[in-house]
């Protein structure tokens, strides 16, 4: 029998070439994966505003009062960024 049928498996070699077509690969795939993404990530968001906007015109006009749209944090409070969800309120005093 000669040596090389008895071998099984893969060489250091081959394990090293595929390590790096697989890095390689991956260099080139994480942007795209990243900007994918933040696309769904907007896309998931518009219709979210969408909906509260019809909502606070829906009620403005039906009840003749001025109602608002921020985003809030978690204590319910509006915030410019980093809210955590869409707050539809009446404004009573116009202070917003």
């Amino acid at each position: 029998m000669n040596r090389f049928t008895l071998s099984r498996g893969f060489t250091i070699v081959e394990l090293m070439i595929t390590l790096a077509i697989a890095a390689i690969l991956l260099a080139v795939a994480v942007p795209s994966f990243t900007d994918f993404v933040q696309k769904c990530a907007v896309s998931q968001k518009t219709p979210q505003v969408h909906n509260a906007l019809e909502l606070a015109r829906g009620l403005a006009l039906s009840q003749r009062q001025v109602w608002t749209v921020c985003t809030g944090d978690a204590s319910n409070s509006c915030v410019s960024s980093a809210g955590l969800r869409l707050l539809v309120f009446r404004d009573d005093n116009n202070d917003f």
